[in-house]
């Protein structure tokens, strides 16, 4: 049993710990441990936690984690570094403004509604992408697969609004993404919101509610050939008909067009009559290695050919399978692998003039049958055997 006197040197002995100097190398751990612990329980992770959850954390009115869960986390095994770690996260959270520890737990108090936030920061990315902003940001061809069938809005499929980065990350622990930012657009208040959802036949869009300025028109107007069409540089001469002749490989071309950049070096224009034949022509023909005499060639809208192809509603392009090793060899040729043996040289016979000499001292004397002399070339095989190897 305790005494009251061993208490209070217990007490005291604690409270000299407590004043005891921290070193410099200690005190840069609990820096980054109060860094890493109060990331977690900052707005903009709490957000990514997903509707269901927060609002379990607004009936709570806090949210807290346990110390060992904490301590277990990847991110902070690293600073801990098998030490003691609910000791060191105490220690390093006690002069924290966030968050707090009770009963073997970080807490964090919350007064308010994190689940409007939530709706609130999803409307904040949906609208801008509907917005002046961010339709001038967006290439030509993009924006012309934006438009509706009248051509007097802009829309996009629902399933392809939760698929951009920053609204997939907000809601990647959801588990019907759809649904969840349906509820976020539809819980705005009416004529706050740039954009609604509408049923559709081929499922629920997202539709600009606000007639497009003449900027945006101009833009959509720049392009009229929409993803069908490529521009080529470094074509280093080459007429219209052979740019067709090179281009009708990858698909059936509509229009060439010859013109100049801003520097009077020749460029071209082709259209194609189907996106795929854009998009494929992109990936064969454009040869960035060959910096000195390839082509460059680039979809007018813009857009990259993968993101092309998921826009078009396009499968991805098929990978090249990449020869293994031994099939390399068979190939190339390797230390593993003998090289084939080279090819024979043909042997061409040529009619010759055998001369007799007296004596060698030409570098052309060769000897025949015993006898020094010189051979040459008959006249009417000289032109005949240019190149080819001479056997006498």
């Amino acid at each position: 049993m305790t005494t009251t006197a061993e208490a209070c040197v217990e007490a005291y002995l604690q409270e000299q710990a407590k004043q005891q100097p921290v070193d410099k190398k200690t005190k840069k751990q609990r820096a980054a441990l109060r860094k890493q612990v109060e990331a977690l329980f900052a707005d903009d992770a709490l957000l990514l936690l997903g509707r269901a959850q927060l609002s379990e954390i607004n009936a709570a009115g806090k949210y807290a984690l346990p110390l060992s869960e904490l301590a277990a986390l990847p991110r902070l095994k690293s600073l801990l570094k098998n030490q003691d770690g609910e000791a060191l996260i105490r220690a390093a959270l006690e002069d924290s403004e966030l968050v707090s520890i009770s009963d073997a737990c970080v807490e964090r108090p919350l007064a308010q509604d994190l689940v409007q936030q939530y709706d609130a920061q999803l409307r904040r990315h949906v609208s801008y992408i509907f917005s002046d902003d961010g339709l001038q940001s967006c290439p030509p061809g993009k924006l012309r697969s934006m438009l509706d069938e009248d051509e007097n809005t802009l829309f996009l499929p629902l399933a392809s609004v939760v698929d951009i980065k920053k609204i997939k990350e907000l809601l990647k622990n959801e588990a019907d993404k759809v649904d969840a930012c349906r509820a976020a657009i539809d819980a705005a208040e009416p004529g706050t919101l740039i954009c609604r959802v509408e049923d559709h036949e081929q499922g629920p869009r997202v539709v600009r509610t606000q007639d497009l300025p003449d900027e945006i028109w101009e833009l959509l107007e720049s392009n009229p050939a929409g993803g069908r069409a490529v521009a080529v540089t470094n074509i280093r001469g080459k007429d219209a008909p052979a740019l067709r002749l090179a281009f009708a490989k990858v698909g059936t071309i509509e229009a060439v067009e010859l013109g100049e950049d801003e520097r009077g070096a020749p460029t071209a224009s082709i259209i194609f009559d189907e996106e795929l034949g854009a998009i494929r022509a992109v990936e064969e023909l454009n040869d960035e290695d060959n910096w000195r005499f390839g082509m460059r060639v680039r979809l007018e809208s813009g857009m990259a050919p993968s993101a092309a192809r998921k826009a078009a509603g396009l499968p991805p392009r098929p990978k090249e399978k990449k020869p293994q090793f031994n099939e390399r060899c068979a190939t190339e040729g390797s230390s593993r692998a003998a090289a084939p043996p080279p090819p024979p040289i043909p042997v061409v016979p040529v009619p010759v003039i055998v001369e007799e000499i007296p004596r060698a001292g030409s570098a052309q004397a060769r000897l025949f049958e015993g006898r020094i002399v010189q051979v040459r070339l008959h006249p009417a095989a000289r032109r005949q055997v240019q190149g080819r190897p001479r056997v006498f």
